[in-house]
């Protein structure tokens, strides 16, 4: 196990997945340009991966709501929540949508600025989650309704 010092005091950390370079700088152990990873928010769990390399970096995130009740079973759910689908288009672009397999998907793929940082990963993926917080909200509203 590497030891990793803060300040005076030290916090043992184990170091998987990273590789410290010689002037004490974190480096990925292995070559990888896509970086996967999971995080849950206001009770939904959502899956997220960044790339970077020669065309630049970028972020994509997305949540999974299931499928779309069908309109004869529910009509009103099925209203409901094509209406919140389409609304979140209209204000955000394409972050929303309902797939051919009749899921609903919340997310969708930014540009990230490099070189890419922890501070910049969050801070981007921080804005993108404020900005669907209205309608993550009311999806996951309808779908427990």
């Amino acid at each position: 196990m590497a030891e990793l010092r803060i300040e005076q005091d030290g916090l043992p950390m184990r170091l998987r997945g990273v590789r410290v370079r010689r002037d004490g700088t974190l480096a990925a152990a292995h070559d990888r340009t896509v970086q996967r990873f999971r995080f849950r928010w206001r009770g939904v769990d959502f899956v997220a991966r960044y790339r970077q390399d020669g065309q630049g970096a970028r972020l994509r995130y997305a949540a999974d709501f299931g499928p779309l009740p069908y309109a004869a079973e529910t009509p009103e759910t099925n209203a409901n929540l094509r209406a919140i689908v389409d609304a979140a288009r209209e204000h955000l672009g394409p972050v929303a949508r309902i797939r051919r397999d009749r899921r609903i998907i919340l997310g969708r793929r930014v540009p990230l600025e490099t070189p890419v940082t922890a501070d910049r990963l969050m801070a981007t993926l921080a804005t993108e989650l404020l900005a669907v917080a209205p309608y993550l909200d009311l999806l996951k509203d309808h779908r427990a309704a």
